[in-house]
C-alpha cells in the first residue's frame, strides 16, 4: 500500500506546483494593483507649499521681531536677498503668489501671478479644489530709525496653486 501511494506522488506534485503558481501569481498581482494605485495618487502641495513660503518670507525680513535693516532699504530685492528661485513665480503659468505689505513703510512688494489673491477670498468661502491654498498673517515688527526704534505692521501673503504630480511622474 504505501509503494502504491508513493508510486503516484507525481500526480501530487503537479496539483502542489498549480497551486503554488496560482499563489505566486495572486500575490504578485496584489502588489502590482498596490503600487499602481499608489504610484497613481495624486498629491496636493498648495498649502503645505503656502505656509512654506510664508514662513521663508517671515524668517527672511526679520529675526525675532525686528525687521532686518535690508527690507526698510528701497533698493531690497526679495529674491536674491530671500533665495527664492525668481523663475518659479514668473514664466507662462505661475501657481504661487507672495506679497509683502506695509503701509508704515510705504513698502509693496509681490511676486508671482496676482490674479491668485483675487481667488484666495473665493476659496475661503467655498470648498473649490481647484482653487488656490492662502496663507496670511499681519505681524507687529520693530525697526530701527534715527529718531528710535519704531513699530510697523507687515502683511504677509503666501498662496500656492501648485497641483502637485503623481509619484510615477516625478
Amino acid at each position: 500500500m504505501f509503494k502504491k501511494i508513493i508510486q503516484d506522488k507525481s500526480a501530487g506534485e503537479k496539483i502542489l506546483s498549480f497551486f503554488w503558481f496560482v499563489v505566486i501569481v495572486g500575490v504578485a498581482g496584489a502588489i502590482a494593483i498596490a503600487v499602481i494605485f499608489h504610484s497613481s495618487a495624486d498629491i496636493n502641495v498648495k498649502e503645505i507649499q503656502a505656509k512654506v513660503l510664508y514662513h521663508k518670507l517671515s524668517d527672511c525680513i526679520q529675526e525675532k521681531g525686528v525687521l532686518r535693516e535690508e527690507f526698510i532699504k528701497e533698493d531690497f530685492d526679495v529674491f536674491s536677498f530671500c533665495s527664492l528661485n525668481k523663475d518659479a513665480f514668473i514664466g507662462k503659468e505661475p501657481n504661487i503668489y507672495f506679497e509683502i505689505v506695509s503701509s508704515d513703510l510705504q513698502k509693496d512688494i509681490s511676486g508671482g501671478d496676482a490674479g491668485l489673491k483675487g481667488d484666495c477670498a473665493i476659496s475661503k468661502e467655498t470648498k473649490a479644489e481647484k482653487y488656490p491654498k492662502c496663507f496670511f498673517q499681519e505681524q507687529t515688527l520693530l525697526y530701527s530709525t534715527a529718531d528710535g526704534i519704531k513699530e510697523a505692521k507687515v502683511n504677509i501673503y503666501a498662496l500656492s496653486n501648485q497641483e502637485g504630480e503623481g509619484l510615477s511622474n516625478g
